[in-house]
């Protein structure tokens, strides 16, 4: 098995067998976090998959100095709960209105 660092480093030009890797390692621990937070399974499966599909795009400027792996993916997975969170927050429920009238 390959180190975590030499598996990011193969990510970073797209291998796929380092890619599938990466995400088959840490796919378990993404979603058991996404699902602690939001008590949701369908949500967490959404928020892990969104996780790693910034992850890819934002792999190559990823520096192992600034922080270990496992806390750079929970930082993306947190940023996409907050986002979330915010949406549904600024899109109100619909409510019926009932006007009275006085008799």
């Amino acid at each position: 098995m390959q180190s975590e660092t030499q598996l990011i480093e193969q990510a970073k030009t797209m291998e796929k067998a380092a890619l599938n890797a990466l995400i088959t390692a840490y796919w378990p621990a993404v979603y058991r976090f996404a699902l602690y937070k939001t008590q949701d399974e369908e949500e967490a499966k959404e928020i892990a998959q969104e996780t790693f599909l910034r992850v890819l795009r934002a792999l190559p400027s990823y520096d192992p100095n600034g922080a270990a792996f496992q806390t750079y993916l929970n930082r993306i997975a947190t940023n996409l709960m907050t986002d979330r969170w915010r949406k549904k927050q600024r899109s109100p429920d619909c409510a019926e209105l009932t006007v009275q009238t006085t008799p």
